[in-house]
């Protein structure tokens, strides 16, 4: 009885498992078929079904879009007027302020205009004044070339009359601090520039220029005199600065190389003065001694007391004179022509 009865047992058992393991596999598909569903729904949702074309429809024009209005282009800002070159760094080295800036850039233009205006105004003087100086040069002819220079005298006068105008102009914009900060910025770049030529100045050593160049520039500002006392200031104020750049900046073989530069050039010697030759005495004729000379008349003495004498004696008779002989004629030398001056 055993035996049967566990086979049974055993026959329930695997039935069970079977059909759990069937409902298993069906329940897990049901889930996996249920997932494209959803996919395809949500699809289907984005995308509305497009209407069936009906007969009517299949034989209508296919519409055209209309095109599309352009949109009117925005007109270009023009572009702010930029300073350049030398005006360009008075702006940084004055740090000016926008407002400077724009008027800066309008003195500018209208010097710009005006000096344009002129030099074509002149321009066949201007060229005719080249070519003389050109063919002066080429010819060594120093007298055409102070010709040339004397007929554009008052061209040149003109130009410089223009360039000081706009200068001013220019030098109104800025404050006073700002007019001692660009001459001591221009005062540093010319000596700079000339260090370098003479003594070659090395870029290390130029910033160390500045400061004393910016120093003299504050004396300069402050001397307002115009006359001599003014141009002495200002001559102690260059010696000033030219001393302080020899002790601070330069080294010893800068300094002789310098100093042997600006040493004034030696005088040229004096040419010797002419000697106006002597005149010669006429030579005697032959067999007639030579005349005596004329004596020059002594000059007039008061004779002093004779002393007194016993009259006894008596005066010693006076020696007869010496005949004269004619002097010996001494040949005059000619006078050395004079030296050229060099």
């Amino acid at each position: 009885m055993a035996g049967p009865l566990l086979e049974t047992q055993i026959m329930k058992w695997w039935t069970w498992f079977l059909c759990a393991a069937g409902a298993l596999l069906l329940a897990l598909g049901s889930a996996m078929a249920a997932e494209p569903a959803k996919e395809a729904a949500k699809t289907e949702e984005v995308k509305a079904p497009e209407p069936a074309k009906t007969e009517a429809s299949k034989h209508e024009a296919p519409k055209t879009e209309a095109p599309k209005a352009e949109e009117p282009k925005k007109a270009e800002e023009p572009k702010k007027p930029v300073l350049e070159g030398e005006l360009a760094v008075l702006a940084r080295e004055c740090k000016l302020s926008d407002e400077q800036q724009a008027k800066l850039i309008q003195v500018a233009a209208a010097a710009k205009a005006e000096i344009e205006a002129w030099q074509k105004a002149n321009a066949a003087k201007l060229e005719a004044f080249r070519k003389a100086v050109q063919a002066a040069q080429e010819a060594g002819d120093q007298e055409a070339m102070k010709k040339a220079y004397a007929d554009i005298a008052p061209m040149r006068e003109e130009s410089r009359t223009l360039m000081t105008k706009h200068q001013t102009a220019i030098a109104n914009i800025l404050t006073p601090e700002q007019k001692i900060a660009w001459q001591g910025y221009r005062l540093f770049v010319d000596v700079v520039s000339d260090l370098k030529a003479i003594v070659n100045l090395t870029d290390e050593q130029a910033p160390k220029v500045r400061p004393l160049c910016e120093e003299a520039a504050k004396a300069l500002s402050a001397i307002k005199d115009e006359g001599e006392a003014g141009a002495k200031a200002r001559m102690a104020v260059q010696e000033r600065l030219l001393t302080g750049i020899k002790e601070k900046v330069l080294t010893p073989e800068q300094r002789t190389m310098l100093e042997t530069r600006l040493a004034p050039p030696p005088e040229a010697p004096a040419p010797p003065a002419e000697k106006a030759p002597a005149e010669k005495a006429p030579a005697p004729a032959a067999g007639k001694a030579p005349a005596p000379a004329a004596e020059k008349p002594a000059a007039e003495k008061v004779p002093a007391p004779a002393a007194e004498k016993p009259a006894a004696e008596a005066p010693a008779p006076a020696p007869a004179p010496a005949a004269e002989k004619p002097a010996a004629e001494t040949p005059v030398a000619p006078a050395p022509a004079p030296k050229a001056e060099k």
